[in-house]
Parts: C-alpha cells; sequence; structure tokens
C-alpha cells in the first residue's frame, strides 16, 4: 500500500491516522477450494528471519508473537472446471 499526500498537512494526517491505527486494511484474496462463510482468525504472529529464503516472514507463536485478529468473508465460490472450486474472500485485519 503506497499513501500520497499533495501536501505536507495532508502528509502529517495520514501519518497520524496510520499511527493511531484509524484506518481500515481490508484485502481481497482468490483461494483454491471452498472458503467457510465466516472465519475469525485469532493468533499470536511473531517476525523472523527465514535464512533458508534469505527473507523475513511471519509465523505463528502462541508463546512469543503478538495478537493478531483478522476476519475473513467468502464474498463468492465458483467451480472451475480444472482446478476445482475457487473462492474470493474479503480479509479485514482488525489489529
Amino acid at each position: 500500500v503506497i499513501i500520497a499526500a499533495k501536501n505536507y498537512p495532508a502528509l502529517q494526517y495520514f501519518n497520524k491516522i496510520v499511527r493511531d491505527r484509524n484506518i481500515s486494511k481490508t484485502y481481497l484474496a482468490i483461494v483454491v477450494g471452498k472458503f467457510p462463510e465466516h472465519l475469525l482468525i485469532d493468533k499470536a504472529l511473531e517476525k523472523q528471519f527465514n535464512k533458508k529464503f534469505n527473507r523475513g516472514q511471519t509465523v505463528v507463536n502462541e508463546r512469543f508473537g503478538e495478537k493478531a485478529v483478522s476476519e475473513c468473508r467468502n464474498e463468492r465460490t465458483i467451480d472451475h472446471p480444472t482446478i476445482g472450486s475457487i473462492s474470493l474472500i474479503k480479509i479485514k485485519i482488525q489489529t
């Protein structure tokens, strides 16, 4: 996500709402399979560096991770002749 501002006051405003978490983050994803109508994911996540792939990644770590809640809704599921079911899901990041 890229946020651009036309002037400095607008940039300050955008920085403040992002910092104060007053901005809503919603994503669309296409997944293979029939996704449930509604799914709440409530897991503790931790950022780690993966030496094998030489990049950072996020993993579930209930002991040391930070609370992360995401709400997923199935918007539409279709049957593909080769792949099978494909679902379009909307994901809202709550924390």
